[in-house]
């Protein structure tokens, strides 16, 4: 049996533009030359975690533990 999943999504949602994630870090520095940058759009802390975080951080994380991974998989599509 098929649902006709237009009937279950409002129409103002089925209006709304796609997400198009942003490239990765080190591909807008390269584009716009600059050697540090801070995504504010992405919802990233760039202080990382208070102390007592960063040590648990350590016991359970990669380095980057402050960082959110790629979600977009910008590098997997490439090839």
């Amino acid at each position: 049996m098929k649902t006709n999943l237009d009937i279950l999504v409002p129409a103002y949602v089925r209006e709304f533009e796609p997400y198009i994630p942003s490239k990765p870090d080190c591909e807008l520095k390269k584009l716009y030359g600059c050697p540090s940058l801070y995504r504010l759009n992405n919802n990233e802390n760039p202080l990382g975690p208070p102390p007592g975080a960063q040590e648990i951080i350590r016991r359970f994380s990669p380095p980057r533990g402050a960082v959110y991974p790629s979600g977009d998989s910008f590098y997997l599509r490439r090839k």
